[in-house]
């Protein structure tokens, strides 16, 4: 059964996890974001948007800053949930909405000025990478549950 969040929009943001969290990791490093950088955070910025629009959903709220909720925003809203509860992030003192708004204001700070504090850093490389292993985790999964016709193999 296909649902919003199908393979296809999975596979684009498992990829986009991976580079962000590479990004984050690279500026860390450095401690300076390159414009290449710039360009791949502005995509996990975008996931987080989508992201956000889920969580507007479900909380029944109508929109904060120009995000507004979304029915294909919930698929991966869950699974950022999931992300969440892998870290056993022991830093949400607010709603999950904000705690999301968070992290798309620190990565709008690193994009716009190159530089965030340190533990904003290191809790939005942990999120995008627990994201990241997630969607492919679940990739993984539906490639093995696919029919064996489907992939190839002759019985």
């Amino acid at each position: 059964m296909s649902t919003p969040f199908d393979s296809p929009q999975r596979f684009e943001s498992a990829m986009i996890t991976a580079k962000v969290a590479k990004a984050l990791r690279d500026s860390e490093r450095r401690n300076a974001v390159s414009e290449q950088n710039r360009r791949i955070l502005a995509k996990g910025d975008a996931l987080l948007t989508k992201i956000l629009s889920g969580s507007l959903l479900l909380n029944d709220t109508d929109q904060i800053e120009g995000i507004s909720p979304s029915e294909s925003g919930l698929s991966v809203y869950s699974r950022a949930l999931t992300a969440l509860k892998r870290l056993n992030d022991n830093q949400i003192h607010y709603t999950l909405t904000q705690h999301f708004k968070q992290y798309q204001s620190d990565i709008r700070r690193l994009i716009e000025f190159g530089q965030v504090d340190v533990d904003a850093l290191t809790r939005l490389r942990g999120f995008f990478s627990a994201l990241g292993d997630i969607l492919r985790e679940e990739l993984a999964s539906r490639a093995y549950d696919r029919p064996r016709d489907t992939l190839g193999v002759i019985n």
